[in-house]
């Protein structure tokens, strides 16, 4: 599942390794789903702003996920966590 269109998404890669990475797990699967079509470019209300669309694609993927799962197993590294509820 992808929250974003995938040239979106692929933004947030920082080489072209890791890109084709992606690119290649994503071939692997059966069914992908992606939550949105629209480029952030062409959506956003604010020119400037990257942040509010992508967080509102990412919030959406969560819905998602809620949506369409009967159980989730999650582990906490150890690591700094936050939890935030809208």
């Amino acid at each position: 599942m992808l929250p974003l269109a995938l040239e979106d998404y692929l933004d947030d890669f920082a080489t072209k390794e890791s890109k084709q990475g992606f690119r290649e797990l994503l071939s692997k699967s059966n069914r992908p789903v992606l939550l949105r079509e629209k480029l952030i470019r062409d959506e956003r209300r604010d020119p400037e702003d990257k942040v509010e669309p992508r967080r509102d694609a990412y919030l959406a993927a969560g819905h998602y996920v809620v949506d369409h799962i009967d159980l989730l197993i999650a582990v906490w590294v150890g690591g700094p966590f936050l939890i935030a509820f809208s």
